[in-house]
């Protein structure tokens, strides 16, 4: 709010908080969130340096979803220096790395997560795309609980970027998938899930 002075005292504590955080993951997106007001308060160079190191910790992050994550807290901290070239560098790198996941369903739920990151940064074409292929990589999955929850993933993170109609329609998808399911008690549990959402996302 113009107040740079202020804001830059207001940080001096979280950046300190910083390396006490454990969680590499959490310190990571912490340090990009840092970034993101140390380059509103117009400390350019600051911010650089809390995006170099948030980098750094990224490849130390075991959990796929969380890289991306990450990547995408450091593309918004990039928007906000007004480089683009950036931006499409990270969220293009954080794509490719979501395709390569191994596992079935975290990869069509890192691959949604990429396409709502897109929808907030703006690029709304890319993000109807990404959204497709999360979409594609969820239906591709043969075992129906799987299939099922990764559907449910995909729609959530459609809805979240505004897509609430291809939510419904992915959901009503999962319905019949987990209809499918032959252990009873997994059937039920899926169900319940996939009826919750269709419940409480908006259409």
């Amino acid at each position: 709010a113009g107040r740079t002075m202020e804001a830059v005292q207001a940080l001096e504590p979280a950046i300190s908080a910083v390396e006490q955080i454990e969680s590499t993951e959490v310190r990571a997106g912490a340090l990009a969130g840092i970034a993101r007001a140390q380059a509103a308060a117009g400390r350019v160079a600051a911010a650089e340096k809390s995006i170099a190191a948030a980098e750094k910790l990224i490849g130390q992050i075991d959990d796929p979803y969380g890289q991306t994550l990450v990547k995408g807290e450091l593309a918004k901290a990039m928007a906000r220096m007004d480089r683009p070239e950036e931006v499409e560098r990270i969220m293009a790198a954080s794509l490719e790395a979501a395709r390569s996941v191994a596992d079935d369903r975290t990869r069509a739920n890192c691959i949604a997560l990429v396409a709502a990151q897109l929808h907030e940064l703006g690029n709304r074409e890319a993000a109807r795309e990404a959204l497709g292929e999360a979409t594609a990589a969820a239906r591709a999955i043969e075992n129906p609980h799987s299939k099922a929850h990764a559907m449910c993933d995909v729609a959530t993170k459609a809805a979240e970027a505004g897509y609430r109609r291809a939510a419904h329609r992915l959901l009503a998808e999962a319905e019949a998938v987990a209809e499918s399911i032959p252990d009873r008690d997994l059937r039920l549990q899926t169900l319940e899930k996939v009826r919750t959402l269709m419940f409480t996302i908006p259409k």
